[in-house]
Protein backbone atom coordinates (compact mmCIF):
# COMPACT_ATOMS: atom_id res chain seq x y z
CA UNK A 1 0.00 0.00 0.00
CA UNK A 2 1.36 3.32 0.04
CA UNK A 3 2.54 4.82 2.97
CA UNK A 4 0.97 8.27 4.73
CA UNK A 5 3.91 10.15 4.19
CA UNK A 6 4.04 9.48 0.59
CA UNK A 7 0.32 10.79 0.22
CA UNK A 8 -0.14 13.80 -1.94
CA UNK A 9 -4.35 13.81 -1.38
CA UNK A 10 -6.45 13.82 1.84
CA UNK A 11 -9.02 11.85 0.17
CA UNK A 12 -9.01 8.83 -2.59
CA UNK A 13 -12.71 9.44 -4.66
CA UNK A 14 -13.19 6.19 -5.92
CA UNK A 15 -15.61 6.97 -8.45
CA UNK A 16 -14.33 3.97 -10.87
CA UNK A 17 -13.46 0.44 -9.57
CA UNK A 18 -12.11 -2.24 -12.05
CA UNK A 19 -10.02 -1.98 -15.49
CA UNK A 20 -11.71 -3.07 -18.76
CA UNK A 21 -8.00 -4.26 -20.10
CA UNK A 22 -4.83 -5.17 -19.21
CA UNK A 23 -2.82 -1.76 -19.92
CA UNK A 24 0.44 -2.45 -22.11
CA UNK A 25 3.76 -1.76 -20.68
CA UNK A 26 4.19 -1.02 -16.85
CA UNK A 27 0.88 -2.57 -15.87
CA UNK A 28 1.81 -6.01 -17.12
CA UNK A 29 -0.03 -8.62 -14.70
CA UNK A 30 1.06 -6.79 -11.75
CA UNK A 31 -1.73 -3.60 -10.76
CA UNK A 32 -0.79 -2.29 -7.47
CA UNK A 33 -4.59 -1.57 -7.15
CA UNK A 34 -6.14 -5.25 -8.01
CA UNK A 35 -3.47 -6.87 -5.53
CA UNK A 36 -5.53 -4.26 -3.23
CA UNK A 37 -9.31 -5.35 -4.69
CA UNK A 38 -8.13 -9.19 -4.39
CA UNK A 39 -6.77 -9.21 -1.19
CA UNK A 40 -7.28 -6.42 1.69
CA UNK A 41 -10.70 -5.12 -0.27
CA UNK A 42 -11.97 -8.19 -1.42
CA UNK A 43 -14.90 -8.82 1.55
CA UNK A 44 -16.04 -5.54 0.66
CA UNK A 45 -19.62 -6.40 -1.78
CA UNK A 46 -18.01 -3.04 -3.99
CA UNK A 47 -15.19 -5.28 -5.41
CA UNK A 48 -16.60 -8.45 -5.41
CA UNK A 49 -15.97 -10.35 -8.89
CA UNK A 50 -13.77 -7.47 -9.35
CA UNK A 51 -10.63 -9.64 -9.96
CA UNK A 52 -9.39 -13.06 -9.84
CA UNK A 53 -6.52 -15.26 -9.26
CA UNK A 54 -7.38 -17.69 -12.17
CA UNK A 55 -4.21 -18.18 -14.54
CA UNK A 56 -5.10 -17.01 -17.92
CA UNK A 57 -3.10 -16.32 -21.08
CA UNK A 58 0.40 -15.78 -19.69
CA UNK A 59 1.63 -12.06 -21.40
CA UNK A 60 5.02 -12.38 -23.56
CA UNK A 61 7.72 -13.04 -20.79
CA UNK A 62 5.35 -14.04 -18.06
CA UNK A 63 5.03 -17.33 -16.20
CA UNK A 64 1.35 -17.35 -15.04
CA UNK A 65 1.58 -20.34 -11.70
CA UNK A 66 -0.99 -20.61 -9.81
CA UNK A 67 -2.02 -19.07 -7.45
CA UNK A 68 -1.49 -15.79 -8.93
CA UNK A 69 -1.46 -12.20 -7.78
CA UNK A 70 -5.08 -10.73 -8.49
CA UNK A 71 -5.57 -9.29 -11.63
CA UNK A 72 -8.70 -7.26 -13.11
CA UNK A 73 -11.16 -9.60 -14.64
CA UNK A 74 -12.42 -6.50 -17.02
CA UNK A 75 -15.61 -5.56 -15.59
CA UNK A 76 -15.72 -1.66 -14.55
CA UNK A 77 -18.13 -0.24 -12.02
CA UNK A 78 -19.64 3.18 -11.46
CA UNK A 79 -20.38 4.76 -8.17
CA UNK A 80 -22.79 7.71 -8.23
CA UNK A 81 -22.78 7.83 -4.31
CA UNK A 82 -19.73 7.87 -4.53
CA UNK A 83 -19.34 10.69 -6.24
CA UNK A 84 -21.95 12.68 -4.39
CA UNK A 85 -19.40 12.45 -1.71
CA UNK A 86 -17.69 15.94 -1.85
CA UNK A 87 -20.62 18.23 -2.08
CA UNK A 88 -20.59 17.18 2.00
CA UNK A 89 -17.49 17.63 2.72
CA UNK A 90 -17.24 21.36 3.93
CA UNK A 91 -14.07 21.50 5.19
CA UNK A 92 -11.53 21.88 1.68
CA UNK A 93 -9.69 18.79 0.43
CA UNK A 94 -7.29 17.55 -1.90
CA UNK A 95 -8.80 14.78 -3.74
CA UNK A 96 -7.59 12.27 -6.06
CA UNK A 97 -9.42 10.50 -8.79
CA UNK A 98 -9.27 7.37 -8.91
CA UNK A 99 -6.80 5.19 -6.84
CA UNK A 100 -9.40 1.45 -7.69
CA UNK A 101 -10.02 2.40 -11.62
CA UNK A 102 -9.31 5.15 -14.47
CA UNK A 103 -12.37 7.73 -14.91
CA UNK A 104 -11.30 7.41 -18.58
CA UNK A 105 -11.35 3.29 -18.75
CA UNK A 106 -13.60 2.56 -21.65
CA UNK A 107 -16.22 0.72 -19.73
CA UNK A 108 -17.14 4.31 -18.41
CA UNK A 109 -19.52 6.16 -20.64
CA UNK A 110 -19.18 10.04 -21.74
CA UNK A 111 -22.15 10.45 -19.78
CA UNK A 112 -20.54 9.21 -16.81
CA UNK A 113 -17.16 11.32 -17.24
CA UNK A 114 -19.66 14.79 -17.50
CA UNK A 115 -21.23 13.29 -14.36
CA UNK A 116 -18.50 13.68 -12.61
CA UNK A 117 -17.27 17.46 -13.97
CA UNK A 118 -20.46 18.41 -12.88
CA UNK A 119 -19.92 17.68 -9.31
CA UNK A 120 -16.68 18.85 -9.64
CA UNK A 121 -18.25 21.94 -10.83
CA UNK A 122 -20.72 22.17 -7.88
CA UNK A 123 -17.93 21.62 -4.97
CA UNK A 124 -15.27 23.99 -5.71
CA UNK A 125 -14.06 24.21 -2.29
CA UNK A 126 -12.15 21.39 -3.20
CA UNK A 127 -8.94 20.80 -5.33
CA UNK A 128 -9.33 17.72 -7.39
CA UNK A 129 -6.60 15.88 -9.06
CA UNK A 130 -7.60 13.73 -12.66
CA UNK A 131 -4.84 11.00 -12.89
CA UNK A 132 -5.46 8.71 -15.76
CA UNK A 133 -3.02 6.38 -17.92
CA UNK A 134 -5.44 6.99 -21.39
CA UNK A 135 -4.69 10.40 -22.21
CA UNK A 136 -5.96 10.08 -25.51
CA UNK A 137 -9.82 9.35 -24.39
CA UNK A 138 -9.71 12.16 -22.35
CA UNK A 139 -8.41 14.69 -25.20
CA UNK A 140 -11.03 13.22 -26.90
CA UNK A 141 -13.80 13.78 -24.25
CA UNK A 142 -12.90 17.15 -23.80
CA UNK A 143 -12.91 18.04 -27.54
CA UNK A 144 -16.65 16.97 -27.67
CA UNK A 145 -18.03 19.89 -26.01
CA UNK A 146 -17.55 23.65 -27.84
CA UNK A 147 -15.91 25.91 -24.97
CA UNK A 148 -18.86 28.25 -25.24
CA UNK A 149 -20.71 25.82 -23.66
CA UNK A 150 -19.03 26.10 -21.14
CA UNK A 151 -18.37 29.32 -19.33
CA UNK A 152 -15.67 29.11 -16.23
CA UNK A 153 -14.13 25.83 -18.16
CA UNK A 154 -11.49 24.42 -18.16
CA UNK A 155 -12.71 24.69 -13.78
CA UNK A 156 -9.38 26.53 -11.94
CA UNK A 157 -10.21 23.49 -9.20
CA UNK A 158 -9.38 20.71 -11.18
CA UNK A 159 -5.63 19.02 -11.94
CA UNK A 160 -5.09 16.78 -15.39
CA UNK A 161 -2.55 14.55 -14.57
CA UNK A 162 -1.03 11.53 -16.13
CA UNK A 163 0.64 8.54 -14.78
CA UNK A 164 4.05 7.25 -16.01
CA UNK A 165 6.54 4.67 -15.25
CA UNK A 166 9.10 5.06 -17.88
CA UNK A 167 10.25 6.89 -20.62
CA UNK A 168 7.84 5.51 -23.28
CA UNK A 169 4.76 6.15 -21.24
CA UNK A 170 6.02 10.41 -20.55
CA UNK A 171 6.75 9.97 -24.71
CA UNK A 172 3.20 9.28 -25.08
CA UNK A 173 1.08 10.27 -22.64
CA UNK A 174 2.99 14.25 -21.54
CA UNK A 175 2.17 15.61 -25.23
CA UNK A 176 -1.88 14.20 -24.92
CA UNK A 177 -1.55 15.75 -21.46
CA UNK A 178 -0.23 19.43 -23.04
CA UNK A 179 -3.07 19.49 -25.44
CA UNK A 180 -5.60 18.65 -23.38
CA UNK A 181 -7.62 21.82 -21.80
CA UNK A 182 -6.68 22.33 -17.90
CA UNK A 183 -6.09 25.33 -15.43
CA UNK A 184 -3.31 23.08 -14.06
CA UNK A 185 -1.64 19.69 -15.04
CA UNK A 186 0.62 17.67 -13.24
CA UNK A 187 2.82 14.31 -14.11
CA UNK A 188 2.65 11.06 -11.45
CA UNK A 189 6.04 9.32 -12.15
CA UNK A 190 4.94 6.12 -10.33
CA UNK A 191 5.69 3.06 -9.89
CA UNK A 192 9.05 4.87 -11.82
CA UNK A 193 10.48 1.87 -14.04
CA UNK A 194 12.87 3.54 -15.87
CA UNK A 195 14.56 7.16 -16.50
CA UNK A 196 12.29 9.89 -17.28
CA UNK A 197 13.50 12.61 -19.32
CA UNK A 198 10.73 15.82 -19.19
CA UNK A 199 12.55 17.44 -21.86
CA UNK A 200 13.11 20.91 -20.68
CA UNK A 201 10.03 21.37 -17.83
CA UNK A 202 10.60 25.16 -17.58
CA UNK A 203 9.09 25.41 -21.31
CA UNK A 204 5.91 23.41 -20.14
CA UNK A 205 2.69 24.26 -18.63
CA UNK A 206 3.02 21.35 -15.59
CA UNK A 207 2.86 22.40 -11.85
CA UNK A 208 3.70 19.34 -10.29
CA UNK A 209 5.25 16.27 -10.37
CA UNK A 210 5.27 13.35 -8.29
CA UNK A 211 7.40 10.45 -8.43
CA UNK A 212 8.10 7.06 -6.80
CA UNK A 213 9.16 3.28 -6.59
CA UNK A 214 6.80 0.63 -6.58
CA UNK A 215 6.32 0.12 -2.39
CA UNK A 216 4.75 -3.58 -2.49
CA UNK A 217 5.90 -7.09 -1.87
CA UNK A 218 7.75 -8.65 -5.16
CA UNK A 219 8.41 -4.90 -6.19
CA UNK A 220 10.57 -4.02 -9.60
CA UNK A 221 13.64 -2.13 -9.03
CA UNK A 222 14.03 1.22 -8.87
CA UNK A 223 17.27 3.11 -9.15
CA UNK A 224 17.53 6.06 -6.60
CA UNK A 225 19.28 8.03 -9.96
CA UNK A 226 16.12 8.08 -11.27
CA UNK A 227 14.43 9.85 -8.96
CA UNK A 228 16.77 12.36 -8.29
CA UNK A 229 17.19 13.01 -12.09
CA UNK A 230 13.36 13.94 -11.47
CA UNK A 231 13.80 16.41 -8.54
CA UNK A 232 17.30 18.08 -10.36
CA UNK A 233 14.67 18.83 -13.44
CA UNK A 234 12.08 20.08 -11.60
CA UNK A 235 14.98 22.63 -9.19
CA UNK A 236 15.89 23.46 -12.72
CA UNK A 237 12.77 24.29 -13.97
CA UNK A 238 11.44 25.84 -10.85
CA UNK A 239 8.66 23.23 -10.58
CA UNK A 240 7.40 21.79 -7.18
CA UNK A 241 8.45 18.43 -6.51
CA UNK A 242 6.72 15.42 -3.93
CA UNK A 243 9.29 12.52 -3.73
CA UNK A 244 7.13 9.37 -2.44
CA UNK A 245 9.43 7.53 -1.16
CA UNK A 246 12.78 5.55 -2.64
CA UNK A 247 15.50 7.79 -1.15
CA UNK A 248 16.83 8.04 2.37
CA UNK A 249 15.42 10.75 4.27
CA UNK A 250 18.85 12.26 4.74
CA UNK A 251 19.23 12.64 0.73
CA UNK A 252 18.58 16.15 -0.47
CA UNK A 253 16.76 14.43 -3.22
CA UNK A 254 14.08 13.61 -0.85
CA UNK A 255 11.48 16.60 -0.73
CA UNK A 256 7.91 16.51 -0.53
CA UNK A 257 6.89 19.65 -2.08
CA UNK A 258 3.06 21.05 -3.00
CA UNK A 259 1.79 23.45 -5.07
CA UNK A 260 0.74 26.59 -3.50
CA UNK A 261 -2.33 27.49 -5.62
CA UNK A 262 -5.17 26.82 -3.98
CA UNK A 263 -7.16 26.94 -6.95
Amino acid sequence: GMSDKGKFWDKSLNVVRGCSARLDGSCKARCWAAQLAGTRLAHLPQYAGLTTTTPDQAMPGELLIPPVPPRWTGEVRFDAEELAKPLHWRKPRVVLLSLMGDLFDPGVTDEQIAQVYETMARAPQHRYLVLTKRAERRRKWFCRWPESDLPGWPLPWVWEGVSVCNQDDAAARIPVLLDTPAAHRFVLAEPLLGPVDLCLIKALPIKWVICGPENYAGARPCNKEWIRSIVRQCKAGGVPVFVKGGLDDADPCNVRERPEVRG
